[in-house]
C-alpha cells in the first residue's frame, strides 16, 4: 500500500514485493488483501498469478469484509484486467 501511495515505481522491488505476497497472501484478512490489489492496480503492476491468490483469498474471506473492501478489489482487477473472482 505504502509503494502505490508513495507512487513507487521500482519495478524490481515491486516483483520481490509480489513474490512474497503470494506466500504470505493467505493469511491477509480482508482488509489487507483489498488493500494490496488497490495498491497494485494503482501503480498498474499486472500480476496475474499474484492475483489469483488475492483473487481465492477475497473469495474465501468475503463474508468477513465491508462493501468497501470487495469495492476497491473489484475496482483494482478491472483496471488491471484480471479476471476474477
Amino acid at each position: 500500500w505504502s509503494l502505490a501511495a508513495m507512487s513507487c515505481l521500482d519495478w524490481p522491488l515491486l516483483e520481490e514485493v509480489s513474490q512474497r505476497a503470494c506466500v504470505v497472501a493467505c493469511e491477509f484478512n480482508i482488509q489487507e488483501l483489498s488493500n494490496c490489489c488497490w495498491a497494485l492496480a494503482t501503480v498498474r503492476w499486472r500480476d496475474p498469478p499474484l492475483f489469483d491468490v488475492l483473487a481465492e483469498g477475497l473469495v474465501a474471506k468475503a463474508g468477513g469484509g465491508v462493501n468497501q473492501d470487495l469495492t476497491n478489489s473489484m475496482w483494482a482487477f478491472a483496471t488491471v484486467a484480471c479476471p476474477h473472482p
